[in-house]
């Protein structure tokens, strides 16, 4: 199993130094057929709605004449207000919420759609004596539970979740993580069968990492080959389990068995592996995460891959003060990648940048309100239009925030939701419907416990 390890070191300008050249030039790029790049190099540099209801744990909640934002301003990379035209005025089909014991933290951190609804990946509790444990589910298009499976892990009164979903030749693999025992957490990958009403639960491949530490899958897709490409964390200091390192592979998925795997990051820091792409004309991949710079801030890590495993190029997002995240990736021709931004006058920003195939910046854009807000996933359409999802804070909490743009970036328009309850609500993924509607799963707190969420919205 071939395993390589790169270096990489971040100095107080930001520039990252892989394989002892460091590079601080930003590149611009047209479209995916753009100026070739290679090396790394680091870039420099909202909504507030009426709230819809979310459905109660006993089955979907449906919901007409869900608001949008109609303020048509939204924010460009520079930070300067620019006008659109809001033609996007979505209706919210249903939310559903499930079940939680008190205290409990419940979530979904993954969707993948299939024909009649989606299926959906994170964290609950099996019963009131176990987890938080891995769950996967089937949620119809309607918004019916299906089926759901729960993972209770090797002793079923330790923490495990779901992080990463996708499915092909009727399984369903979910990547996450286990605890075996303080400070001992293994990444996990598990096969549920799709044939029938009821899922059937694979046996998990043994749990594995590189021993003590903290050790996940992030982000999963099968590849044409049937082989998975998977991003996520290792700790390569069992004595410190905040030393991290972003994790690349590829993984079969008939033993668990890294083909290849790479790591990046430095001694001592927190770097971690959060989203993955496939281009399948050219079996070329994006992985997004962060990297810790010198005073601690994070600093979002894109780097492009061929097939192989080889890094093509790398991309860091530096701010001029506080930090930044690559989150989500999406392919559409180039590359996609939210995560949020902080800018000097302002907490931190939903952002969306778009990148040519070769690496270059075609656009960027940051979208929110005055207080912190976090870009977690972003899918494209039949037609190309991007949704770049989230949550933003206003009123006290976090709102579910999902915006439509253009393929050039322009807004379309902004949706936001608020619980019943006024807590926080939260998005981690979203994810196109083959009938163009827009899925969206998260956490929404209520009643001291937080529950597992999922939604659909439709054109209006």
């Amino acid at each position: 199993m071939p395993t390589q390890k790169t270096a990489v070191c971040i100095c107080s300008a930001l520039v990252l130094c892989v394989a002892a050249s460091c590079f601080s030039d930003t590149q611009s790029e047209t479209g995916p057929g753009g100026p070739a790049s290679t090396g790394t190099s680091t870039d420099s540099d909202a909504s507030t709605a009426g709230a819809t209801s979310v459905g109660s744990s006993s089955g979907p909640t449906t919901t007409s004449g869900a608001t949008t934002d109609g303020d048509p301003s939204s924010l460009d990379g520079s930070g300067a207000t620019t006008g659109a035209q809001l033609a996007w005025e979505p209706q919210l089909e249903w939310t559903r919420t499930f079940d939680a014991e008190e205290g409990a933290l419940e979530q979904v951190k993954a969707l993948e759609p299939y024909d009649n609804g989606v299926y959906v990946a994170g964290t609950r509790s099996a019963g009131a004596t176990t987890g938080p444990d891995a769950w996967a589910a089937s949620v119809l298009a309607d918004g019916t539970l299906e089926w759901d499976a729960f993972y209770t892990g090797v002793d079923e009164t330790r923490a495990q979740g779901y992080r990463a979903l996708t499915f092909a030749d009727d399984i369903l693999y979910a990547g996450g993580f286990e605890s075996l025992g303080s400070p001992d957490v293994e990444r996990i990958l598990v096969g549920i069968g799709l044939e029938g009403v009821d899922s059937d639960l694979f046996p998990a491949l043994p749990p594995f990492g590189d021993g003590m530490g903290f050790d996940t899958y992030r982000a999963l897709v099968v590849d044409d080959d049937g082989t998975l490409l998977a991003a996520g964390t290792v700790s390569p200091n069992e004595n410190d389990v905040t030393d991290r390192d972003i994790w690349v592979a590829r993984i079969d998925p008939s033993d668990g068995a890294a083909r290849w795997e790479t790591t990046f990051g430095e001694p001592g820091r927190r770097d971690e592996a959060f989203g993955i792409a496939l281009d399948r004309r050219t079996g070329d991949f994006l992985a997004t995460g962060m990297l810790e710079g010198d005073d601690g801030a994070p600093v979002g890590w894109i780097t492009a891959f061929r097939g192989n495993g080889a890094p093509t190029w790398t991309r860091l997002v530096a701010e001029r003060e506080g930090g930044s995240l690559a989150d989500g990736v999406a392919y559409d021709g180039g590359w996609l990648v939210i995560g949020d931004r902080q800018e000097s006058r302002r907490g931190f920003d939903v952002h969306v940048r778009s990148y040519g195939g070769s690496g270059g910046l075609r656009w960027e854009t940051s979208l929110g309100g005055p207080s912190d807000d976090d870009g977690a996933a972003v899918a494209v359409d039949a037609n190309g239009d991007i949704f770049a999802c989230g949550h933003v804070h206003q009123d006290g909490s976090d709102d579910v925030f999902i915006a439509k743009l253009t393929p050039a970036g322009d807004l379309l328009g902004e949706f936001t939701f608020d619980g019943p309850e006024g807590g926080d609500d939260r998005l981690d993924d979203c994810a196109v419907a083959p009938d163009g509607g827009l899925f969206f799963g998260g956490n929404s707190e209520r009643a001291g416990r937080t529950e597992a969420l999922v939604g659909r919205l439709s054109e209006g």
